[in-house]
């Protein structure tokens, strides 16, 4: 789709029916964005107790998206995985859209000096950057750059709390970090709700990450107290010690599978009244295959995601229809609970069954002996993807749909590191 790389030379296809698209195409479908975002903020509001909600924008990376991600006010508190997001959140961030941006991983040295260039942009614009710390070079790195950094630490479910406890104490006790390095809270990602469909087990997930940054929370306060009593009784000139009992901490958890597994504040074992949780999750805006093979809620009518492409081959020897998307217009994202590559919307037991760089083969998986061809070449389908997030990657356009056939925009997404 050389001759489509402009967005400018895109437009010429809006109005025109969704087929005419050059293929392989990303379509995505503004209705069910819409619908998608709204459900997912509808539930964290039906958790009450002041739960939190922060978007995840990685899936699509895309100022239109986010745009129906915050729902119109609802929500101002972002998570990215990129520079290149933070860097494009800015126009958001000068709307006043976007109040609160978090850098989901932990910060590399190369990464710090842009990114003290545009916490300083975003406080400017009255916004705050927080970054992401689970090891203490991290904080000599914060230090080499600038000052006055809002940090939450990351912990990991499958670590014991107890290897955070230095750097606890490094940034809440250090008075050569802590009066420079704000501890704001702390952040589990419960990435491995995404590999299972037993709800059970995405429960116990999300739980042991709350549990952990409410026992983390607490610990903290204890060392800021045990702190707090030893200035006292060296009788520090030192005065302006917070009492730890009044210190909030965000203790943000969960991923898309994992949200709804949060009912209520009576699953809030030992939760110090002025912490606050937050749920943050990021693929449910578009959904995919992998998602709804594990959902109890979700169907492929909801994914928002496609690929178009083309059937350019048949092969009657082994039954098999050659495809121009490949790996470079899917991913090679195998499915679990759902098989195959890709599926093939309106027609079941023929996926994407192999991909190779740019394109894909078409097998029948079903239980019949001699199944019916069911395409012709030169026929378009439109598939629905494993995973969005890689998929959607691929693609430097998108072709957007509002709940019908008809292309009513091309959104240009934000792109590499």
């Amino acid at each position: 789709m050389s001759f489509v790389q402009d967005v400018k030379l895109a437009r010429d296809y809006v109005g025109e029916d969704v087929n005419e698209c050059p293929v392989p195409a990303f379509v995505l479908d503004k209705a069910k964005i819409r619908q998608n975002s709204a459900r997912m903020l509808n539930e964290v509001d039906a958790l009450g107790g002041g739960v939190r909600f922060r978007v995840h924008v990685e899936t699509l990376k895309c100022t239109q998206v986010v745009r129906e991600q915050l729902g119109d006010g609802r929500c101002e508190s972002i998570v990215v995985s990129t520079l290149e997001e933070i860097r494009n959140l800015v126009s958001l961030v000068e709307e006043g859209v976007v109040k609160d941006v978090l850098f989901g991983f932990p910060i590399g040295k190369s990464q710090v000096k842009e990114l003290a260039y545009l916490k300083n942009l975003y406080s400017n614009l009255g916004a705050t950057l927080r970054l992401c710390v689970d090891n203490k070079e991290q904080l000599d790195f914060l230090l080499e750059n600038s000052s006055n950094w809002s940090v939450f630490i990351k912990l990991e479910v499958d670590q014991k709390l107890e290897e955070y406890d230095s750097l606890i104490t490094t940034i809440t006790c250090d008075s050569h970090y802590n009066t420079k390095i704000h501890l704001f809270g702390f952040y589990c990602h419960a990435s491995a709700s995404c590999g299972t469909s037993d709800l059970s087990i995405t429960e116990s997930l999300v739980q042991q990450e709350l549990e952990m940054t409410i026992k983390a929370a607490n610990i903290t306060r204890s060392k800021l107290e045990k702190r707090r009593n030893h200035l006292k009784t060296i009788k520090s000139t030192n005065n302006n010690i917070q009492d730890p009992n009044n210190i909030p901490f965000r203790l943000s958890i969960g991923a898309t599978p994992a949200n709804v597994s949060l009912t209520n504040n009576t699953n809030l074992p030992n939760l110090h009244q002025l912490d606050q949780v937050e749920l943050h999750a990021g693929s449910y805006v578009a959904l995919d295959l992998r998602h709804v093979g594990i959902s109890e809620t979700h169907t492929k009518h909801d994914i928002a995601g496609t690929v178009m492409a083309e059937i350019c081959s048949y092969r009657p020897s082994t039954n098999q229809y050659v495809i121009n998307a490949g790996v470079l217009a899917l991913s090679r994202e195998p499915g679990s609970t759902l098989p195959g590559i890709a599926h093939i919307k309106g027609v079941d037991d023929w996926i994407v069954s192999k991909v190779y760089q740019e394109h894909g083969i078409i097998s029948y998986m079903g239980t019949e002996t001699n199944p019916k061809p069911p395409f012709h070449v030169g026929d378009r389908i439109i598939l629905y993807p494993q995973n969005t997030c890689i998929t959607s990657s691929c693609h430097r356009l998108y072709f957007i749909v509002d709940g019908s056939n008809k292309i009513v925009d091309v959104w240009k997404p934000w792109r590499y590191w």
